[in-house]
């Protein structure tokens, strides 16, 4: 049986939950990614995630109360433990494949967070990662066809 430790992600990009709105946003830009695991300050424990949603709502509640002219300071300003998600369910790396993907189908989660039993981050798992699975067994099955 296929595990989530044998499809997640292990090499992330991780913010600490003192990090601000604009590193986030910095972060996402140069790594093309819209999701980030928020950990705590000895870089390993889960916090919560900070998604591109989460910096575009408060992009937009920025400008809408103080203006376009204060966005960046604000953002550099705002904390993203002040607007990163918490109640995040996470999986563990021996969660069968299955069920994380059925999870991700009916959730629509940008990703999905693995943790070990001290709640210590080792991975994420992302809708991409399932896709990317199953044009690999698609071409592998081709191959075979042939």
């Amino acid at each position: 049986m296929k595990t989530v430790a044998d499809l997640m992600i292990t090499k992330l990009q991780v913010l600490h939950d003192t990090h601000s709105v604009a590193d986030a946003r910095e972060v996402m830009r140069l790594h093309n990614i819209r999701n980030i695991p928020v950990v705590g300050d000895d870089g390993h424990t889960f916090k919560g995630i900070v998604s591109q949603r989460d910096i575009l709502k408060e992009s937009f509640r920025i400008v809408s109360e103080h203006g376009m002219s204060k966005l960046a300071e604000l953002e550099r300003q705002t904390v993203i433990s002040s607007v990163m998600a918490t109640d995040v369910i996470t999986t563990t790396a021996d969660t069968a494949l299955t069920t994380a993907g059925r999870y991700c189908m009916e959730n629509k989660h940008g990703c999905l967070p693995v943790l070990d039993d001290q709640g210590q981050l080792l991975g994420i798992v992302t809708p991409s990662d399932f896709v990317r699975l199953c044009v690999q067994l698609l071409e592998q099955s081709s191959q075979e066809h042939q």
